[in-house]
């Protein structure tokens, strides 16, 4: 269910900046009214790309403003406690009001409405193919004109179906001359791969099926694409066609539509606004300071992009985001987001840690009156043990050691920790931390007899605590194995240079 969060958040994001473009693309679609429809069509088609492949372009034009987050070094203790592990105490006061680690109202209401958008687009889906399925059999007795053209008396307009092999299905009872430019225009459909575009179009619709404006700009989209396709057949036959191209439309307005709601066909529809702009048709001389103004279009339809929670710090990047507790994109956040972002900037403060747009949370777990939060920064692995108090939370210290531990053919980004927790620290606990490349099983051995176990998960994010206080004052042995049961030496760690560069 998280992935699907972070899929849905991802939509809502990009429905959201869709709807600002397709108000910039509609003014520009009325600026570009003289223009042939052909540049608003590719507006279009440039909006709903967007709305299919998020773009986190980092731009210093934006309709956002992004929040900066200040970095306040503390003045701590650094310790080495154990071979390549740095302890480090924190000398900040700063309390973060108390983490609720269970999901909440709103995180349900969140799985509903998650529930509900992929119906949606099930229904939707299925919609479509019946549409498909049916149109299909309904062309089954159509016969061969030539080449991909095919005629039938089941239908009442000419259209292009199919997708692999587009072919074009006319009428009966068309004149030569009719048949001429018609076919012309379902030509250039398949000559532009219209066929294609439309489909990749409502392909966005389905996936924003709730943004009513989507369904709009896909409704405006398929019309600029009739009337650019129009223009181009007036160019082909140098407009002496106007007065018969517009009688065959005004027939086929007087049928009913042959094919269900869906990017299957491309009949003859909008008939009166493409009439009208078929007897307006003239051929227009373009300047280059008009050229540069479509230039420009597409430079913002393309440049404007979503705020993302990457680009919420001074360097444009967030950092990479733990997968339970994901950020979500917003301005405004909730009280269990803003306690995140307030986790990873305590353990940020530390010197021994690194920057903020860096910090990884693996997972935040109680032991005790303390949480235990397992996390990752660049090039380092360590744990932060956080006092928990009815004022709050505030961090106690953190340990970190080198991320990455050679290991056989692959290397394992994780580590091992004993740290000290409880009201004055009195207490142990053995912490395993794996980003999921392999699995870290920890045995534990008292006098050569296994006493307690513990592993991070195969291919997840993962911490693991191992309770070790009643072993208190004991002389125990540590042994770690990958998921194959291979021994890992856990100090055989990679170090780097000052530069990142392997040693």
């Amino acid at each position: 269910m998280d992935f699907l969060e972070l899929v849905f958040n991802e939509v809502v994001n990009m429905t959201k900046i869709g709807s600002v473009l397709f108000l910039i693309i509609l003014i520009a679609r009325y600026m570009l009214s003289r223009f042939p429809k052909i540049y608003s069509y590719l507006l279009w088609i440039a909006l709903f790309v967007r709305l299919l492949i998020p773009m986190n372009l980092s731009v210093s034009m934006g309709l956002i403003v992004l929040r900066n987050f200040k970095k306040n070094i503390n003045t701590n203790t650094l310790q080495n406690i154990s071979d390549g592990v740095v302890r480090e105490y924190s000398s900040s006061n700063d309390v973060i009001s108390t983490l609720d680690l269970h999901r909440n109202t709103m995180q349900y209401f969140l799985w509903f409405v998650i529930i509900i958008w992929i119906i949606g687009m099930i229904v939707i889906g299925a919609y479509s193919i019946i549409s498909y399925i049916k149109m299909r059999k309904k062309l089954s007795t159509a016969t061969i004109v030539k080449d991909n053209i095919y005629e039938t008396d089941m239908i009442n307009s000419p259209f292009v179906f199919g997708f692999f092999k587009p072919r074009i299905y006319i009428p009966t009872e068309l004149d030569d001359m009719e048949k001429l430019y018609l076919i012309r225009h379902e030509k250039i459909h398949i000559d532009r791969f219209d066929y294609i575009l439309k489909q990749v179009c409502f392909l966005a619709v389905i996936v924003h099926w709730f943004n009513p404006l989507v369904w709009k700009a896909f409704s405006l989209m398929s019309e600029d694409m009739e009337m650019s396709c129009d223009e181009r057949v007036m160019k082909d036959f140098r407009g002496t066609i106007k007065v018969d191209y517009s009688n065959s439309l005004l027939e086929f307005a007087a049928f009913s539509s042959d094919y269900l709601y869906a990017p299957i066909a491309f009949g003859e529809i909008y008939i009166e606004k493409r009439i009208k702009n078929i007897l307006n048709y003239k051929k227009i001389r373009y300047k280059t300071y008009k050229v540069i103004y479509i230039a420009f279009i597409f430079w913002a339809v393309f440049t404007v992009s979503n705020p993302s929670a990457y680009q919420l710090y001074n360097n444009g990047e967030y950092g990479s985001l733990e997968q339970d507790f994901s950020i979500y994109e917003n301005e405004e956040y909730d009280n269990h987001t803003r306690k995140i972002i307030s986790i990873k900037q305590s353990i940020a403060d530390f010197k021994s840690t690194g920057n903020i747009k860096d910090i990884y949370i693996y997972d935040i777990q109680k032991l005790g009156n303390n949480l235990i939060v397992g996390f990752s920064s660049e090039y380092k692995i360590g744990v932060c043990v956080f006092k928990n108090t009815k004022e709050g939370m505030s961090p106690i210290y953190v340990q970190v050691k080198n991320r990455i531990i050679k290991h056989g053919p692959f290397d394992i980004s994780g580590g091992s920790f004993i740290i000290d927790y409880g009201k004055n620290l009195e207490k142990k606990a053995l912490v395993l931390v794996c980003n999921g490349s392999d699995s870290i099983n920890a045995k534990i051995y008292l006098n050569k007899k296994v006493v307690a176990t513990g592993q991070t998960k195969l291919n997840e994010v993962d911490m693991d605590i191992i309770d070790l206080t009643k072993f208190k004052g004991e002389d125990l042995e540590f042994k770690y194995f990958d998921s194959r049961g291979k021994e890992i030496d856990m100090n055989n760690f990679v170090k780097y240079d000052a530069l990142g560069l392997e040693i």
